[in-house]
């Protein structure tokens, strides 16, 4: 008998230490104190959370240079993927945008995808306990493999045309922890409902840098 796996995509699930992410600290902090002082990203971003904002051009510099290694290992494990109709090794890949989200209990992020062909994700504070989410009313009388509250979900169809969703249960664990996954998959950001201060994530999208003739 002969067994044969039908080809996918997968993401890479990666935890940086915090001294490696000093420098994305030291710029979030800042415009935490200083929203006026930041550049709003909402008029190009879905997600229903009043505080979106651009990083400048130097942390998303750095911020770059620290996700390729992601990248190239995601090309290394599914190599398939850059070699679709369109995409192109002879081509950099550039970190195109990237934006912090400060969301607040009650906010989300409905299902949606980016542009480009990598994006991520990258939790820095979460102010919440999965426990203390699963238990609130909403949540306590559903199943378990049901409860929603506070977590990140991906999308995506199976073999049979059928939609599959992975949640991502984001709890205190998840500070420090990054997500690269193709920026075509759907995704969507649950609210959470149990602390008054912020959950705080950077997100970004790489792009092909395409010479200018």
């Amino acid at each position: 008998m002969m067994y044969g796996e039908l080809s996918s995509y997968g993401i890479i699930h990666h935890k940086f230490e915090k001294e490696e992410l000093k420098f994305l600290y030291e710029e979030v902090n800042f415009l935490k104190d200083n929203f006026s002082k930041a550049t709003p990203a909402n008029d190009e971003l879905v997600g229903h959370i009043v505080n979106e904002y651009y990083l400048s051009g130097k942390t998303t510099g750095i911020l770059q240079e620290m996700m390729m290694p992601l990248i190239q290992e995601y090309d290394a494990r599914w190599p398939n993927f850059l070699a679709r109709p369109f995409f192109d090794r002879d081509v950099a890949i550039g970190l195109k945008d990237a934006w912090v989200n400060f969301q607040k209990k009650y906010e989300y992020n409905p299902v949606h995808d980016h542009s480009g062909i990598f994006s991520f994700v990258l939790w820095l504070n979460i102010p919440f306990d999965r426990e203390e989410e699963d238990n609130t009313p909403y949540s306590r009388n559903v199943h378990p493999t049901a409860r929603a509250n506070g977590k990140f979900e991906l999308l995506y169809t199976n073999c049979l045309g059928g939609i599959e969703g992975h949640r991502f249960p984001i709890d205190k664990s998840f500070e420090g922890v990054a997500l690269l996954f193709p920026s075509t998959m759907k995704h969507c950001v649950y609210p959470f409902y149990t602390s008054d201060d912020y959950r705080i994530s950077v997100s970004g999208n790489y792009h092909y840098r395409i010479p200018s003739s």
